[in-house]
């Protein structure tokens, strides 16, 4: 029923829950772990070239560069996962790797608004034994930040 090449899809019906298609959200907790585990990697390898490359600017140009460009920085984990987020699989790199994505609750991808409000919540909720502890507690395993984003996290090959 799903495409084979993009973002998962339900007929444009509403993904259903844990209890009618439990294949689509086993495992999503530690999935999601280790899925950001490998993107908080990727994430320190861009942050040191940015760390280069900024302090070689600012360097040439006796500090000048800094004080413009270190503000931008924290902005960097932001735009890699809304970028990766509104690709066509709904995935980072992390997530590709562990076998989930990221969709709306009717399973379509996320637009660039959806996503830069799941991630900014992601961002500001970031307790993270607070977030995984709440998605134990819920069928679809949803985190805070995807109930109040209305996204959803599934295994990327159930439906294909």
């Amino acid at each position: 029923m799903a495409p084979s090449s993009s973002h998962s899809s339900y007929g444009g019906r509403p993904l259903p829950d844990a209890m009618a298609a439990p294949f689509l959200y086993d495992g999503i907790t530690l999935k999601r772990c280790f899925a950001y585990g490998i993107d908080l990697i990727i994430l320190a390898m861009i942050g040191g070239l940015l760390w280069l490359g900024i302090s070689t600017l600012s360097f040439m140009t006796l500090g000048l560069a800094g004080w413009f460009l270190w503000p931008l920085a924290p902005l960097v984990p932001l735009a890699y996962h809304t970028l990766l987020i509104i690709g066509p699989r709904g995935q980072t790199i992390g997530m590709r790797l562990m076998g989930i994505e990221v969709c709306t609750l009717e399973g379509s991808p996320l637009s660039f608004f959806h996503a830069v409000l799941m991630v900014a919540l992601f961002y500001l909720t970031l307790t993270f034994p607070l977030l995984l502890a709440f998605t134990l507690f819920n069928s679809r395993r949803r985190a805070l930040h995807d109930i109040f984003s209305g996204t959803l996290v599934i295994n990327s090959d159930a439906l294909r």
